[in-house]
């Protein structure tokens, strides 16, 4: 065994484990190769996040956060709320943007 790397076991449910199965054939991975990849993109993320200094893949920094969050005991309902209050944002950013270029103005 590879002094550096360890092996930990992780248990899925039949439906977590079938929609992973196919997210990684879509993609030409085994699921284990998969799996490994998630949990290093994932563990990153909350890495940075504690650390102050996120990945630089915000959508990805987000999910993490969204699911930490909900580990952390935050509640559904109060996350699905501040998704919205972030697509409401979003929404307004893009506009606003589309606007800017209309008028010849860089955003």
């Amino acid at each position: 065994m590879n002094p550096s790397s360890f092996k930990v076991a992780v248990r899925l449910n039949a439906k977590a484990y079938g929609s992973l199965t196919a997210m990684a054939e879509r993609k030409g991975y085994k699921p284990s190769a998969f799996a490994q990849m998630l949990f290093d993109a994932a563990f990153a993320a909350r890495v940075g996040q504690e650390q102050g200094n996120p990945v630089s893949d915000r959508e990805l920094d987000l999910h993490v956060r969204f699911a930490t969050a909900l580990a952390d005991g935050v509640g559904a309902a109060t996350l699905e709320r501040a998704v919205l209050l972030l697509e409401g944002h979003r929404a307004k950013a893009a506009t606003a943007s589309a606007k800017s270029r209309k008028r010849g103005v860089a955003a």
